[in-house]
């Protein structure tokens, strides 16, 4: 049987603040508020609430700035985001897609709304995820690679009002450098997926709830059936 996990710690969104002219973030948690062992293989996590930006011919994002070390994971909720970097990577996720860049030895790179985002205009909500690298591969080159919204498996829970991405499986099939901290198992039950996920026992597990007019279960509690609230989307990192 995988091994159980309580919730340590809810935690509320922050106060705000630009990162460039594209991205209005709360920085949910980091390296610097939180201890290390407790959030560990996790080091930051920003997120973009949804906003509005009209339309407009001028690039929004921030420009080239280096990373070493660890891994970006950036969540496209709403929107669409253009990565460049000095790796050769690059590309633009969409609406539901993620990229998920090595920054390994060292990179530099710029993130922008898209340009054709940017003319529309639209609703932009972004989360991006930083992944600590073991010190085996922290001098592995960089690497560069996106997944569209297609490629998530997406979960009915019991409720039939909730839904789970599966990351994990995704990563399984393309295996990021953090690959060995991440696993998942699924059961079936009574015909639909009871996800149970199975972490690194030494390993944070961070559910992450969308639009949720419920409240996350008790911090006593394990995560089991029958304890998720009522949310539209959920995503496991």
């Amino acid at each position: 049987m995988p091994e159980q996990k309580k919730i340590q710690k809810i935690i509320a969104p922050r106060e705000k603040h630009w990162v460039g002219d594209g991205f209005h973030v709360s920085t949910i948690f980091s390296m610097h508020s939180e201890d290390v062992d407790s959030i560990s293989p996790f080091l930051l996590m920003d997120h973009a609430a949804p906003r509005y930006f009209p339309p407009t011919q001028q690039k929004l994002g921030v420009g080239e700035h280096p990373h070493r070390g660890f891994e970006t994971v950036t969540f496209a909720i709403k929107g669409e985001v253009e990565h460049r970097d000095s790796g050769g990577g690059g590309g633009t996720i969409t609406t539901g897609g993620i990229q998920w860049m090595t920054a390994g030895s060292g990179v530099v790179h710029d993130e922008f709304h898209s340009r054709e985002f940017s003319e529309k205009g639209g609703d932009f909500e972004m989360i991006q995820l930083w992944v600590n690298l073991p010190s085996k591969f922290k001098m592995t080159p960089p690497r560069y690679q996106s997944f569209a919204e297609a490629d998530f498996p997406v979960h009915g829970l019991e409720n039939q009002e909730s839904r789970l991405r599966s990351l994990p499986e995704v990563l399984n099939r393309s295996p990021p450098r953090s690959k060995p901290f991440l696993r998942s198992t699924f059961t079936k039950s009574m015909g639909l997926p009871n996800p149970s996920w199975n972490f690194h026992s030494r390993r944070a597990a961070i559910p992450w709830f969308f639009n949720s007019p419920g409240i996350p279960p008790s911090a006593t509690k394990p995560l089991t059936r029958g304890t998720s609230p009522s949310s539209k989307d959920q995503v496991i990192p």
